[in-house]
């Protein structure tokens, strides 16, 4: 009699353990939406859950190279990539302060990658109230609104000013774009009705036209790099005529 009681008890007292699990996991609960430009993920977490977040790590769809990140916020935790578990997708932040992430409350965190996903991909939140292991997935992270939309882009083609006669110069106007560039070159070309090549050695936002120029048209072509995107907008046909 005495063994059925202590196995009764026994039972009775994992299952108590086995809702307290259950409990905590349940209350860590969170979702998030995010945002793109370019190579820049903009992030916005909700704790849905019923205790303070003490860490939190994202993990990028497959392929996904994270390299940095941080939370937007005075009171910026430490956020390191490949932090859980040594992998370059994944990217983690903690300890947070005790006022970071309470319950209800909204939080942003910014990464950057090597290469942008795939538009619409998701991204995995794992959270933590106590800092170690195991994390709880929260729920997975989608876009919002149009990933396709924020992409980089440009915004107005590079234009040409001048008169176009052989012995002038023509200036060119640079493009603008949706994102500041990391780097752009310029290349004038001289063209057909069917093709166009390079002008060798024209690379700056200024042509001094040259007989070869003439029956010919002329254009600028821009090359920008915008968060690891390249961009090539040309500008519109002159055509060279003789002075």
């Amino acid at each position: 009699m005495a063994g059925r009681r202590i196995a009764a008890v026994a039972l009775v007292t994992c299952a108590v353990f086995a809702a307290a699990a259950s409990s905590a996991g349940a209350s860590d609960g969170g979702s998030g939406t995010y945002t793109v430009s370019g190579r820049t993920y903009d992030f916005t977490f909700l704790n849905s859950g019923t205790t303070t977040w003490q860490y939190f790590y994202v993990v990028g769809p497959p392929g996904t190279t994270f390299v940095g990140g941080g939370t937007i916020s005075e009171a910026s935790p430490h956020c390191g990539v490949a932090e859980p578990d040594g992998r370059a997708d994944e990217i983690g932040c903690g300890p947070l302060p005790a006022s970071f992430a309470p319950p209800l409350v909204h939080f942003g965190f910014t990464a950057t990658v090597t290469s942008p996903v795939a538009c619409g991909a998701t991204f995995q939140l794992f959270v933590s109230s106590t800092g170690v292991p195991p994390f709880t997935r929260a729920g997975d992270i989608g876009p919002s609104g149009s990933c396709a939309a924020t992409a980089a882009h440009v915004v107005r083609a590079p234009t040409i000013s001048g008169i176009a006669v052989v012995g002038r110069t023509l200036t060119a106007v640079p493009p603008v774009l949706s994102a500041t560039p990391t780097r752009v070159t310029y290349s004038w070309q001289r063209c057909t009705k069917t093709a166009c090549s390079a002008i060798s050695g024209a690379k700056s936002l200024r042509l001094k036209l040259t007989s070869r120029d003439r029956g010919h048209s002329v254009r600028i072509v821009a090359t920008a790099i915008v968060d690891g995107r390249t961009l090539m907008s040309p500008s519109g046909k002159l055509s060279v005529r003789r002075a």
